[in-house]
């Protein structure tokens, strides 16, 4: 719908996210806000125009 409309989707997971629950375990538990946010604006700042963020839960 959003590419339909002229923007470029995007949902980037979590830095380190990982493929398996079990994966997940061992390598996400170790980041903090600080770290998810760092990730975020690192993605961001590489983008030719400001986004539109939609989120969720902790992501919102």
């Amino acid at each position: 719908m959003f590419r339909e409309e002229g923007y470029e989707p995007s949902a980037p997971g979590w830095p380190g996210d990982p493929d398996t629950v079990e994966e997940a375990r061992q390598s996400i538990a170790g980041h903090g806000i600080d770290d998810v946010v760092e990730h975020y604006a690192a993605l961001i700042a590489e983008l030719s125009a400001p986004p539109v963020v939609i989120g969720h839960s902790f992501g919102g």
